[in-house]
């Protein structure tokens, strides 16, 4: 059973005349999606080609020399200070002071 292009055209604008609004939110989302797309990789190529000119700029004989400290670095605290717990409950404190010596 075939149908012809002709009538399959016919069904398909009475679809859109009979669901305008179903047809004009498929519209608008396709219009957003494209729109988005387009937009996104538009940012992604300038940022792209923004970078690759700023590294051009230094040329093939640049060599950049970082000081770096080794190890994994946590913020400006020692290995003293990054171990040390903090006392969060009551036994915690009671058995810190049990085991000051006495002061007499």
């Amino acid at each position: 059973m075939r149908i012809s292009l002709g009538e399959n055209a016919k069904m398909a604008l009475d679809t859109l005349r009979e669901n305008k609004m179903r047809s004009f939110l498929t519209v608008l989302g396709v219009v957003i999606g494209i729109t988005a797309l387009i937009t996104v990789s538009s940012i992604l190529v300038g940022f792209y080609s923004d970078v690759t000119a700023y590294l051009e700029d230094y040329g093939p004989n640049t060599i950049w020399i970082f000081k770096v400290a080794p190890g994994v670095s946590t913020g400006h605290l020692t290995s003293e200070e990054r171990n040390r717990k903090p006392l969060s409950s009551k036994m915690d404190w009671r058995s810190v002071s049990n085991a000051r010596p006495s002061r007499r």
